[in-house]
């Protein structure tokens, strides 16, 4: 973890994966807090290379006041080459100015695995107390990784609220404001990946049983990738792509072109 003011980068920040070997190791993490970010230097929590199996790609967050000055895609999280390819890591990138963030999933043009990010889920409301909320009917503990995800409650087809999850202790959420007398028992929760930018490229497959709700989606790259959630959008294009949704799909506009698919399933909720 890195907290600083103006910082020129010319040289590299790692936290790639042991290796090569047989196995590849990998990627770490890496979490930077700057006003400002000059260079022509290197981020990177890449896997390593593995000749049966490279490893992973990490985890990288930036929130930045100012990084025109430096190249964003010297900003790196992917998986190693090698045997069986591992899946892409995740760059969340945060300016001063926006309200969600933006999530990358760049695989460098690796054909492997999925990358999974942390989600809320759904469920039912089975208590409710100032601003918690318990659902004891789950398959066991939230995860300390749902803090500063959201979820939206609703009663039938009515959205009752959108709240940010602020901490977490066994099957009990607790959320950024008071939902005593406004969220009831039996009430549904679903969780939301709220972001205001996602870009799934060069091979990246996104996997979340959240809904994603991004004012912007974008793939590129010559290798197919994958969204496996369910999506909210404001217009999506794909192009060789394979979008696979949990339903609904809610976009204005749906473009799909040079083989690209997109399949659905269903869920209980």
């Amino acid at each position: 973890v890195m907290h600083a003011g103006a910082v020129v980068l010319d040289g590299s920040i790692l936290a790639n994966g042991n290796g090569p070997g047989s196995v590849g190791g990998a990627g770490g993490s890496v979490n930077l807090n700057l006003t400002t970010l000059l260079g022509k230097g290197t981020i990177s929590a890449s896997g390593s290379y593995g000749g049966t199996a490279s490893g992973g790609g990490g985890r990288i967050a930036l929130r930045y006041t100012d990084i025109s000055g430096f190249d964003r895609t010297r900003i790196v999280a992917a998986a190693g080459g090698g045997g069986s390819k591992g899946g892409a890591g995740t760059v969340y990138l945060r300016s001063a100015a926006q309200t969600y963030g933006e999530l990358i999933v760049d695989n460098a043009g690796l054909d492997g695995a999925t990358t999974p990010v942390p989600s809320v889920g759904f469920g039912t409301v089975t208590g409710v107390s100032g601003s918690t909320l318990t659902d004891s009917l789950r398959t066991g503990d939230f995860p300390f990784s749902v803090v500063g995800l959201y979820l939206e409650v609703t009663r039938g087809a009515t959205l009752i609220g959108t709240y940010c999850v602020v901490s977490q202790s066994g099957q009990t959420l607790t959320l950024n404001q008071s939902i005593q007398g406004t969220v009831q028992v039996n009430d549904k929760y679903r969780g939301i990946l709220k972001l205001d930018v996602l870009t799934v490229r060069n091979g990246g497959k996104l996997v979340t049983a959240d809904v994603v709700d991004a004012a912007q989606v974008s793939t590129s790259g010559t290798t197919p990738g994958a969204i496996q959630a369910a999506l909210r959008d404001g217009g999506l294009s794909l192009d060789r792509w394979v979008l696979s949704i949990s339903s609904p799909l809610s976009a204005p506009t749906l473009t799909l072109r040079n083989g690209a698919v997109l399949s659905t399933s269903t869920q209980d909720r």
